[in-house]
């Protein structure tokens, strides 16, 4: 971790761990990667942390816009949103202006909001033609030089007739978290003028200050509402109003107790599948684990990663395998192991992957056969097929059966064996068919 945000490998960053050794490699650093290096070793016995400080020299330079602001046109009372983007280092220090007279954050209408890393929104919650039509001005500065941006804000007058009251196009929706997780309400709303969103939980009115809340508007009609259940529950209402109406949408949010710990275990265990080469397979399970259970797969001992063939796909604590045009070569046993911090589990199951069907044709045909009377008559037929083929013999072209006498139907090795007794039986002529479906 840097700075507590969590880093995961990418062609700037790698992780070698071996021998008990950790070793964290970052490539082309940036000031941003400049802070507390922490290196976190979890078991189930605790957690250990381990700080070093990373202070990265960035050469001065003076500002420049990597992203200048853009003209806007809006309608009176509706929101606008312009954003910028600036480098430089020492960090330039930022300033607008609108109209030539200073922006103060929270005045008018206006929110300055500093993103970091030099990303810096203009928020107007309802623009006026007095206070917001005209040139905006942004202007950073620092000891080796200043740069500036301008745009132009055009705010024209609604339509009476275009005027309409607030309408939810997507309702907030009742959410069931457990203790400690985030509990997120999205809603979509119109109206014009656009409409102010307040946002309420059990009567009370929250903002950007309220503990454990977080409210993003995503666009000009997007809204969202991110809230800590550990401080949270119960009855959720979003308001939005403009000069037209006032509209109002409810959600119910529910935050139970944690679950208890407990080891991976297979609800929904492997079965055995018999597939034709080159088709496509799935394996299926279902597990329960506190905490989540990490999931390998094997074919024949050998650990399964995705790839063009191979998909593993989860959803709601069901995991699949897919495995696509498979070869007879990879027959054998299909294992699913699940473990976490409180044990392991493993389910297996038999993958039987066969030629494509055909036809029978004979490899051995019945021969003639000449004996005396009273000794045994032994006819053989064996035909290549997929599925295995079944065999139907004839004596003198009478179909036999089970129950004809004096005589016996054997299979060894997939050799159909007929065995004629000659004191019920005269010289005959023998026949067999071989059927698969």
């Amino acid at each position: 971790m840097i700075n507590g945000i969590p880093l995961s490998e990418s062609d700037k960053i790698r992780f070698i761990s071996e021998d008990g050794i950790c070793i964290l490699t970052i490539t082309d650093v940036s000031r941003h990667f400049d802070g507390i290096v922490t290196c976190q070793g979890v078991n189930r016995l605790g957690t250990q942390n381990c700080d070093a400080h990373l202070k990265v020299r960035v050469p001065p330079a003076p500002p420049h816009f990597e992203r200048p602001l853009e003209d806007k046109i809006t309608q009176e009372e509706q929101s606008v949103v312009l954003e910028t983007e600036i480098s430089g280092f020492p960090e330039p220090k930022v300033s607008f202006t609108i109209k030539g007279k200073p922006v103060v954050s929270g005045e008018n209408g206006v929110e300055i909001i500093d993103k970091g890393n030099g990303c810096y929104r203009i928020e107007i919650s309802k623009a006026s033609i007095d206070l917001h039509d005209g040139e905006i001005t942004c202007t950073a500065f620092n000891e080796h030089g200043q740069a500036e941006s301008r745009a132009r804000l055009v705010v024209e007058p609604v339509e009476e007739a275009s005027r309409s009251a607030p309408t939810f196009v997507k309702d907030i929706e009742d959410q069931t978290v457990k203790f400690g997780e985030k509990a997120v309400f999205e809603t979509s709303v119109r109206g014009n003028p656009n409409p102010e969103v307040t946002w309420f939980i059990n009567g009370q009115k929250l903002d950007k200050f309220t503990p454990g809340v977080l409210i993003e508007t995503i666009s000009i009609t997007d809204h969202k509402l991110t809230l800590d259940s550990t401080q949270y529950a119960g009855t959720i209402l979003c308001r939005a109003e403009n000069s037209v109406g006032r509209y109002e949408t409810k959600a119910k949010l529910t935050v139970v107790s944690g679950e208890k710990k407990r080891a991976p275990e297979f609800i929904e265990k492997l079965t055995d599948r018999s597939v034709v080469e080159q088709s496509t397979t799935v394996f299926e399970v279902r597990i329960e684990a506190q905490p989540k259970a990490d999931l390998k797969w094997f074919l024949n001992e050998k650990e399964l990663t995705e790839s063009e063939r191979i998909k593993i796909r989860e959803f709601d604590s069901s995991w699949k395998l897919e495995i696509s045009n498979l070869t007879i070569e990879e027959t054998g046993t299909i294992k699913c192991v699940a473990e976490n911090s409180e044990g392991r589990a493993e389910s297996s199951a038999h993958l039987e992957v066969t030629g494509k069907p055909f036809a029978p044709q004979f490899e051995d045909r019945p021969k003639n056969v000449t004996v005396e009377r009273g000794q045994e008559a032994r006819f053989e037929a064996h035909a290549r097929a997929i599925p295995e083929p079944k065999y139907q013999w004839s004596i003198g072209g009478r179909k036999v059966k089970e129950t004809t006498e004096g005589v016996k139907i054997e299979t060894v090795n997939g050799v159909s064996i007929l065995i004629i007794d000659t004191k019920l039986f005269g010289s005959s002529t023998i026949s067999v068919t071989a059927e698969n479906t």
